[in-house]
């Protein structure tokens, strides 16, 4: 089945642009962001949005005191390119909104551009957020479905102290949820937390381990 001719005209490359990457070691980020033919804004758009969010792109670090990885030995340098704008509406905004891709691959932040015209021609994109948290689901294995059941029907009864065995390894994270799923003779204790700003991977994963030890 064909494209059609509005598809064509959004996916296809033009000219310009495929006329644009043999050059692209010769230019500098800057001059890559001011001639990038797909990001769908004019020259003095391209010039605010270079000075204003790629200073940290070319800037050499001089504090290491702010790197936060163990055993830092240096740094390596990747080229980023700016997709976008993409349409977007949320509970908390609405605007275009570019975003910056560390790579070396042809074609991939053009690709994402015109991913993003394509969006937009739609109305953008909507999203809208139903929860927020970070969960894990230890296991429990017992003898009989018999004893899973009754430690799924115990659950209410201990979540003050699950809760607070949990708390007790980060000042940040908070157990929003508790919930047993029977399956046989094993029971997956759901666990959901709240981790502020974090993502939370380690922190969920260091305070369920506490409580579910201090539960045996």
């Amino acid at each position: 089945m064909g494209r059609s001719a509005a598809a064509s005209k959004i996916l296809a490359p033009t000219e310009s642009h495929l006329d644009y990457y043999p050059f692209f070691y010769s230019r500098t980020p800057r001059q890559l962001l001011l001639q990038m033919p797909v990001i769908g804004q004019s020259p003095k758009e391209r010039h605010h949005l270079g000075n204003a969010r790629l200073h940290h792109v070319t800037r050499q670090v001089d504090d290491v005191a702010d790197i936060r990885i163990e055993n830092c030995i240096g740094f390596v340098q990747v080229s980023v390119g700016i997709a976008g704008p993409l349409q977007i509406t949320g509970p908390d905004t609405e605007g275009r909104y570019n975003a910056p891709l560390a790579t070396c691959e042809p074609m991939l932040v053009a690709s994402c551009s015109r991913g993003c015209k394509a969006f937009n021609a739609g109305g953008g994109v909507q999203f809208d957020v139903f929860d927020d948290a970070m969960s894990r689901a230890p296991l429990f294995g017992f003898e009989s479905p018999a004893q899973a059941v009754a430690f799924a029907r115990a659950v209410p009864s201990f979540r003050n102290d699950f809760t607070r065995w949990a708390e007790a390894t980060s000042k940040y994270v908070r157990l929003q949820g508790l919930h047993a799923s029977v399956i046989g003779s094993k029971v997956h204790l759901f666990c959901s937390y709240f981790c502020g700003s974090a993502a939370g991977q380690n922190m969920v994963s260091k305070a369920t381990q506490h409580a579910c030890e201090m539960l045996r």
